[in-house]
């Protein structure tokens, strides 16, 4: 059936993870509650991991603001951005769920823009464009739009599109189960396996554009590629029988080839065609390398390590 906007829409859910980031949220909920959509039609779900700041406090202020519109919730038994998101899957309403970082934000036809592609087509997971942007020209500013959220490879070559920018049907929750919230990194990467496997159609979405800030500090970058590779650690004690010949996730730790950089031409390529490498003066592209190689992959490598080392043995169960 074709989308009509003269028929009563989809019902739609939001829901949104955050922890300790009551800036980032903000910006997010001006986003989405200015939406060009049938108000009785959406929802919002906030869902605080347990913030120490005053990031629950400004979640709830908005839903004062916004009673009918916006609900908030509390996961504080587990610490874990998919604990978040199963909570605010617990209640949701909506036909389609729509999950977005508390840090992003949203053009204002954008539940417009998902209800048409999930009525135009038998889509049940969808991955959608991510745009990396900073208020500045800094270096990480630059790195953050050249590598960014290459989502369409995401989906193609490994089946998964990052749950920042994960639109998905009731339906297909309802096949294949939540995310799994003993991973700490990469739930992501195993729910969209699990939908892959279980046959459903994923679909990279160009049209729904998200925006993402670039990451401000080297630190920041460390510690999100520490937590990546704690998660590929964790994946492969909790989901060996699905993913024991995949060598990313399956790691011996004396191999060499996780510590020795990525050959230059292929980085070059893998980026050729991202606007802000192309445009990249050569000393800035020597320098988007270096921080990949350096802070992304040994970072990933020792989240792994450290994953490893603390639990010699993987646990029987997740």
């Amino acid at each position: 059936m074709s989308y009509n906007e003269s028929l009563i829409p989809t019902f739609i859910s939001m829901i949104i993870p955050v922890y300790n980031d009551s800036e980032g949220l903000i910006s997010t909920l001006k986003s989405v509650v200015a939406q060009e959509y049938v108000p009785e039609c959406f929802e919002i779900i906030v869902v605080d991991n347990g913030s120490t700041d005053a990031t629950y406090q400004t979640a709830g202020d908005f839903a004062g603001q916004y009673p009918n519109l916006i609900k908030v919730l509390e996961e504080n038994t587990v610490q874990s951005s998919y604990a978040a998101r199963n909570q605010g899957v617990g209640i949701a309403r909506g036909e389609i769920l729509c999950f977005i970082d508390a840090d992003m934000s949203v053009e204002s036809d954008y539940l417009k823009r998902v209800a048409r592609l999930f009525s135009q087509s038998s889509v049940d997971y969808a991955g959608c464009k991510v745009e990396v942007f900073s208020s500045d020209n800094s270096m990480l500013g630059i790195y953050g739009r050249a590598t960014g959220f290459p989502v369409e490879r995401y989906l193609f070559d490994d089946h998964f599109a990052p749950t920042c920018c994960l639109v998905v049907s009731r339906a297909l929750i309802d096949k294949i189960g939540l995310f799994d919230s003993g991973l700490e990194s990469g739930g992501d990467f195993e729910f969209g396996n699990r939908a892959y496997r279980a046959g459903f159609n994923l679909q990279y979405s160009p049209d729904i554009i998200m925006k993402h800030p670039a990451r401000k500090s080297i630190r920041q970058l460390y510690n999100k590629a520490l937590r990546v590779g704690r998660g590929l650690r964790q994946i492969s004690c909790y989901h060996t029988e699905h993913f024991k010949n995949n060598r990313s996730i399956n790691r011996n730790i004396l191999n060499p080839v996780y510590y020795l950089p990525v050959p230059p031409w292929n980085f070059h390529r893998a980026l050729k065609g991202n606007k802000a490498w192309d445009n990249a003066l050569v000393r800035e592209k020597i320098a988007i390398y270096l921080i990949y190689c350096v802070i992304e992959r040994l970072g990933k490598q020792a989240g792994y390590i450290y994953e490893k080392l603390k639990n010699r043995q993987c646990p029987k169960s997740a």
